[in-house]
């Protein structure tokens, strides 16, 4: 229950989600790529939807090479639910395959729901960052379960509030996106009570703003 700060379950379903995918298993639905280390101390971002350009997947994958090549990185994995451009899910494939990110980035191609809902409620940080969103949902589903969103700043996905309910950046850009990234390893790393705090308030503010009633 995020709202209240106990995050008790999610912890549970991280040690879970990454345990599955720390092996190339036998899934009912998807394809996995790459694999991720049992390492639930790691921070771990987590991206659900179609592979295309609108959903920032292009942007994604830069981003993440850019994270990479720091010189002084923080270590962290990512977790990728989705299907959609051939050219994105051949990227993405590709870059699962590197030695420098091997136990680290997992691409689960194609979609179930029942394991999409698990992997929001193992994630830490959600990325949406989407070209264009005109409403956003996602970003709702995944603070309910204490997934912080790393979103752009554009369309239905301004109602993520910078650095009090998630994290948010204006320009689309891999550098913009990869700095917000900084920013949310930085603060796991060393403020995980503001984090808790963020946790918490993104939901009470879901239940205050953005409820049928209101």
């Amino acid at each position: 229950n995020p709202a209240t700060g106990d995050l008790g379950g999610e912890a549970i379903c991280k040690e879970k989600m990454v345990a599955s995918c720390s092996r190339n298993g036998k899934w009912e639905l998807v394809e996995q790529y790459g694999r991720l280390s049992i390492d639930s101390v790691l921070p771990l971002f987590t991206f659900i939807g179609r592979l295309t350009a609108q959903k920032g997947v292009d942007v994604l994958l830069r981003a993440v090479s850019l994270l990479q090549a720091e010189k002084e990185k923080k270590e962290f994995q990512l977790l990728i639910l989705g299907s959609g451009e051939p050219e994105l899910e051949q990227q993405l494939q590709a870059l699962t395959e590197l030695e420098a990110v091997a136990g680290r980035i997992c691409f689960l191609k194609g979609y179930d729901p029942a394991l999409a809902n698990k992997i929001y409620a193992a994630g830490d940080f959600f990325l949406i960052p989407s070209l264009y969103e005109p409403c956003g949902l996602t970003d709702y589903i995944a603070q309910l379960l204490g997934n912080l969103p790393i979103v752009h700043h554009v369309g239905g996905l301004v109602k993520v509030l910078d650095g009090k309910t998630g994290f948010a950046y204006t320009e689309h850009s891999p550098a913009a996106l990869a700095e917000a990234m900084q920013r949310a390893l930085a603060l796991y790393s060393a403020d995980p009570e503001k984090l808790k705090a963020m946790q918490q308030a993104a939901v009470q503010r879901i239940h205050r703003h953005h409820s049928w009633q209101q």
